[in-house]
C-alpha cells in the first residue's frame, strides 16, 4: 500500500515543486499567474484514476490500486492547497 502511495503522489509533488520554483523565480509582475499552473492538475487526477483502473483490473498488482488512487487523492489535495496558498501570497 505505502509503495502505491508513493507512486501515486509523486507526479503531484514534481507538479509542486515546479509551480514553486515558478514562483520564487518569477518577476513581480508575472508572479499571480503562477498558481494556474497548478491546473495542470485537472490532467494528473485522471491519470492517477486510470492508473488505478488499470492495476485493479491486473490480478498481480492489484495491491498497489489502492494506494495509487490514495496517493492521487492525497496529491490532488495537496497542490489544490499550495496553489491557493501561493495565490494568496502572491496575488
Amino acid at each position: 500500500m505505502r509503495r502505491g502511495v508513493a507512486i501515486g503522489v509523486a507526479p503531484h509533488l514534481v507538479l509542486l515543486v515546479w509551480v514553486v520554483v515558478l514562483a520564487v523565480s518569477a518577476e513581480p509582475d508575472s508572479r499571480a499567474y503562477v498558481p494556474f499552473y497548478g491546473l495542470l492538475e485537472i490532467y494528473l487526477a485522471p491519470a492517477g484514476v486510470v492508473a488505478g483502473l488499470l492495476l485493479c483490473w491486473r490480478r498481480s498488482r492489484r495491491p498497489l490500486a489502492g494506494g495509487v488512487a490514495a496517493g492521487t487523492v492525497l496529491g490532488f489535495l495537496l497542490v489544490v492547497a499550495c496553489s491557493y496558498l501561493l495565490a494568496g501570497l502572491l496575488g
